[in-house]
This record gives C-alpha cells, sequence and structure tokens, in this order.
C-alpha cells in the first residue's frame, strides 16, 4: 500500500467517524426537542378540576374557562406556564401524573404562599367548551335572560 492510498484510507475513517457523530447528535437533538413538545401537547386538551364539576380547556394556545381565555405559552424546561388575558397575567408550575391523566399547577396564591390546584383530564379535545356545574360555556343561559 502506498503512503497516497494509506492517506485517502485515514480521511475516509476520519469523514466517516464525523458523519456518525454528527448523525447521532442530530438524533439526540431532535429526540430533546421532541420531549421538551410533547409537555405542550399532552396539556392540549379538556381537564376537570379535582373534587369539582368544572372543566377548563387548553387549546395549544388558549386556556379557556367559562367566561375568560388566556393566552398561554409552555416552558418545557422550566416546566411552566404563563398565561395572559388583557392585563391579568400570571404563571404556575407544572407536573403531570406518570400516567399523563392528571395536571398538577402550582401558582403564586398573592399572599407569598402557594396555591395547588389538581386536574383530572377528561379528554384531548382542544375544540371543547369549559364547563362549570356541568353547564357548557355554549349552553349557559345569557346574562340578560
Amino acid at each position: 500500500m502506498t503512503n497516497r492510498t494509506r492517506e485517502h484510507d485515514m480521511i475516509k475513517k476520519r469523514l466517516i467517524v464525523c458523519l456518525v457523530a454528527v448523525a447521532m447528535s442530530c438524533t439526540c437533538l431532535f429526540a430533546f426537542a421532541a420531549c421538551g413538545s410533547s409537555d405542550a401537547n399532552d396539556l392540549v386538551g379538556e381537564w376537570k378540576i379535582k373534587d369539582t364539576d368544572v372543566t377548563v380547556v387548553f387549546s395549544g394556545t388558549e386556556f379557556k374557562l367559562v367566561g375568560n381565555t388566556f393566552d398561554y405559552t409552555v416552558d418545557p424546561g422550566a416546566k411552566t406556564i404563563t398565561y395572559k388575558s388583557g392585563d391579568a397575567t400570571g404563571s404556575a408550575k407544572y407536573t403531570f401524573s406518570d400516567n399523563g391523566q392528571q395536571l398538577t399547577l402550582d401558582e403564586s396564591d398573592g399572599a407569598g404562599g402557594t396555591k395547588t390546584t389538581v386536574f383530572d383530564k377528561v379528554s384531548s379535545d382542544g375544540n371543547a367548551e369549559p364547563s362549570a356545574n356541568g353547564v357548557a360555556e355554549d349552553d349557559a343561559p345569557a346574562a340578560s335572560e
């Protein structure tokens, strides 16, 4: 084998090692990105506040309660939901149960403490309507009735 052939073989081996390293890095980055976005996807749907007949709906960009809608964003790294409606803003730390069927939000109670709200997943329907006491917002009587 000539020196030139050995050099070409070494270059090929280095190139293959670099390509494998790049492929592995891309795979890790895609996996990491998918993990972060799964929280936002898992949040979408109708959720019932534990021990009540009140449901709320996360649509992907909006958090709907009976009578109010908030825009929200999810920071999967900090496990935080930030929400805003008009001048009202806030944020909450969130956790999901292992099976993803329960959501816990911890937010400030305004007095230096923490308020915890637990939700049970009703469905993954981000187009559902929120309800209170079994009455959906669309079915609620108008204020003038």
